[in-house]
Parts: C-alpha cells; sequence; structure tokens
C-alpha cells in the first residue's frame, strides 16, 4: 500500500506541481482566495514554499495543504488527466480505508489521507518562484514593469522562507529557458 501512495503522490506532484503545471495551480489559488480571508500573495506563496502537500479532498475539489482550505482546487477547473489522478487517489482511500473524514464549518464534508504523516513531501521552492514569474509575466499590460513586481515579491518571500541559493538558481534558469526576461 505504502508504494501504491507514493506512486499516486508522485502523479500528484506531475499534474499539479510540476513545471507544466505550477502556473496553472498557483492562478487558481490566486484566484480562489480573491474573496476570502487570505490577507495577501505573499502569505499564499509562503504557504505554499513550507507546507507538506496532503491528500484532502472536499466535496468541491482537491485541498492539497489542509489547514488552508481556500487554497482548493475545483474538480471542474481540473484536467482530465488531474482527476483521472484524483480518481485513483480516491480508490486507493477506498481501498486503504485509512482516511479521516470530517465535516467542515460551512465547507461540507472533507476527506483527510491519514497516510500523509508516514510521506511527507512539500512543493519545491524553484518551481514555485517560477510559478509565480509565469504568472506574473502574463498578467494584464496595465503592470508597468513585470519584472520589479516579480522582483519585490521574490523580496518578501525571502523575508519569509529560508530559500537556498540552489533553488535561487534553478528558478532563474528555469525563467530563463521558458521566456526571455529582459522582454517582460
Amino acid at each position: 500500500m505504502k508504494d501504491e501512495y507514493e506512486s499516486i503522490m508522485n502523479a500528484i506532484f506531475e499534474e499539479f506541481f510540476d513545471v507544466e503545471n505550477i502556473k496553472r495551480t498557483m492562478g487558481l489559488f490566486f484566484n480562489r482566495v480573491n474573496n476570502s480571508f487570505v490577507e495577501c500573495i505573499s502569505t499564499i506563496l509562503t504557504c505554499l514554499c513550507t507546507t507538506a502537500v496532503n491528500l484532502n479532498f472536499t466535496e468541491h475539489g482537491f485541498c492539497p495543504f489542509k489547514n488552508e482550505p481556500f487554497l482548493l482546487i475545483p474538480y471542474d477547473k481540473m484536467t482530465a488527466k488531474q482527476l483521472k489522478v484524483i480518481k485513483q487517489a480516491l480508490c486507493h482511500c477506498d481501498a486503504s480505508k485509512n482516511f479521516l473524514s470530517c465535516s467542515q464549518m460551512g465547507m461540507g464534508a472533507s476527506i483527510f489521507m491519514l497516510e500523509n504523516y508516514n510521506y511527507e513531501r512539500r512543493l519545491d521552492t524553484s518551481l514555485i518562484m517560477f510559478g509565480l514569474y509565469q504568472l506574473v509575466k502574463s498578467s494584464k499590460n496595465s503592470i508597468h514593469s513585470k519584472l520589479d513586481v516579480y522582483s519585490v515579491m521574490i523580496q518578501r518571500l525571502h523575508k519569509s522562507v529560508s530559500i537556498s541559493p540552489e533553488s535561487v538558481l534553478m528558478a532563474r534558469k528555469l525563467c530563463l529557458e521558458h521566456a526571455n526576461v529582459e522582454n517582460m
């Protein structure tokens, strides 16, 4: 069962949090919290960098961060591949019976897989910085200096999270590989 759980977690990371999907996933998080109590983008970025990903499902979507119910990826916004991975996770949950179900105040029901405690995995900080870069770069033209906005957000992230020099270099490499930074 442990191997199956690890396989599911690898598929979750591949379909939601890899180089090809991080921008879309982060965009969904930022759009979902516009009308919530989360105070700002910096708070979300800090959560993404410091909190382990969990398999937590509500009736509305996948909530990868147990204590952040507003950071949710709605089922109706998922791709077919993402939905397939979610179904696989739920089937594993049903077969293993290693889960906790509970009600959430005003938010319906939640299923939380208990195997998360044995297999803790966090997002790659360089991918989070790269996802932020992609979101800022693709934002509306009303921002005069997108590179400045990105730099300020990264500086704020550095103040709240310890980021290794290797992660910074990897993020820079990803940004350069996927777009020409000078043309921001």
